[in-house]
């Protein structure tokens, strides 16, 4: 029994082939070579090679070109939160606002610290004046004991001339007693007025010392309060430079995403509020095997698909991420988009055309394919005129026609309008205009 259904099947297979190549069975009276078969005029078109470009395509996701995660550098209660996701914001609105009362209060305590420590500061330096008169002063006495000393120093010397000479005098009996003693009275004076001034000399350098020791301390003291009111205003600015994140503004005009935030809770240094994005400006961001970044280049145009919104966009490489993903080995590229009525959105699956340089391909017209079933074929011409049916393999439409993969070869003739030919005719070939 198996032996008969396997003769049925090749008897089925054998009368397909009879159909397919010519609509009959070959007989010993009608020769295979249709030389018997009346002259058919047709059009036949020589097959010539072409060249198109070849690209490979990539998918990616659409990303914003600018975006911003807003936070807060203070702690403090939300009083108002102004917008919702979807939300279109302008650049400097206020869209969060946050109790800064604490903040204000540190910035008029720092306020007033600064004016305690401005205060100190000119108490210091109004000492610092007094000890330097002081010490002036002191100096200036100094010197008037030091210019009395050499005049003293002066009357004592002769003083104690004017008493050798008398006392000389007295013991040869030229003078009298008394007028000797008187020299020698007068020479005990001026010896005791210069003992009293160099006391008076060293206890003015003692004043001096404590003068000078004295202005040294209040100059420390004067640096000290100058310090003192530097870092005061240096504590009024850190406290006001806070105020201004009791608002939360728009960084550029964009879109509120993302709503992280809600009024009536209380913010943290850093806490993500609200997500900003600029959607006018977009890009697809596309990951590019390695081997092909050589066939791309910053400011290149390349045409972008959009499945979502079912239409081509514009694109241009705007960079090149100089790094590999190690486990892919691709690089990411970004391409900007133009988005004028802003309906491509960050989020959206893009495919973009990465060339690949051009390639040869053969292709007839689509009146010159025969089909029959699942089958295709193209009735070519030989040098004897007669037209052979051949399988062919096909592609898709180009606009010169239909690509032919396999079965056919450069400068071969072809017929057009093949229609009710069969295998091995004869025919009177006319070229046709590509």
């Amino acid at each position: 029994m198996r032996w008969f259904l396997y003769t049925l099947a090749g008897l089925a297979l054998l009368a397909g082939t009879w159909w397919w190549l010519g609509g009959e069975a070959p007989s010993p009276s009608h020769p295979p070579t249709g030389s018997g078969r009346e002259i058919r005029s047709v059009q036949v078109l020589t097959v010539r090679p072409g060249q198109m470009p070849e690209s490979l395509e990539l998918s990616g996701t659409v990303a914003p070109v600018r975006q911003a995660l807003l936070t807060t550098r203070i702690s403090g209660l939300i009083t108002r939160l102004r917008v919702e996701e979807g939300d279109a914001v302008q650049a400097g609105e206020v869209l969060v606002e946050v109790d800064a009362r604490d903040l204000s209060a540190q910035v008029s305590q720092a306020q007033a610290g600064t004016l305690t420590a401005s205060a100190a500061s000119r108490q210091a330096e109004a000492a610092l004046e007094t000890a330097g008169a002081a010490v002036a002063e002191a100096r200036a006495r100094l010197r008037g004991l030091e210019a009395e000393q050499v005049e003293a120093r002066s009357r004592l010397a002769l003083a104690e001339t004017e008493a050798r000479r008398h006392k000389y005098l007295f013991e040869q009996g030229a003078i009298a007693k008394q007028r000797a003693e008187q020299t020698q009275t007068e020479l005990e004076v001026a010896r005791a007025r210069l003992q009293g001034l160099q006391a008076a000399s060293r206890q003015a350098e003692a004043s001096l010392s404590r003068a000078q020791a004295t202005m040294g301390e209040t100059r420390a003291a004067v640096d000290s309060s100058r310090a003192a009111v530097g870092q005061a205003q240096a504590g009024v600015e850190v406290a006001m430079s806070h105020l201004p994140y009791g608002e939360v503004r728009a960084p550029f005009a964009g879109v509120v995403t993302r709503k992280l935030a809600w009024e009536g809770e209380m913010t943290v240094p850093g806490g993500p509020l609200l997500e900003v994005q600029d959607v006018r400006a977009v890009r697809l961001e596309v990951s590019v095997p390695e081997e092909q970044l050589k066939h791309l280049q910053i400011g290149q145009a390349l045409p972008v698909h959009l499945d979502a919104l079912e239409r081509r966009a514009s694109g241009r490489i705007d960079q090149i991420v100089p790094s590999a993903d190690p486990a892919s080995r691709t690089f990411t590229v970004k391409i900007s988009l133009q988005n004028q009525d802003g309906r491509i959105l960050p989020g959206m699956y893009g495919r973009v055309q990465v060339p690949q340089g051009t390639r040869s391909f053969l292709a007839v017209p689509p009146d010159a394919l025969v089909r029959r079933g699942q089958l295709e074929g193209v009735f070519v011409v030989g040098d004897q005129g007669l037209a052979h049916l051949r399988l062919v393999k096909t592609g898709g439409a180009l606009p010169s026609g239909i690509e032919i993969l396999t079965g056919l070869k450069a400068g071969e003739r072809v017929v057009r309008q093949a229609s009710g030919l069969v295998d091995g005719a004869r025919v009177l070939a006319e070229e046709a205009a590509p």
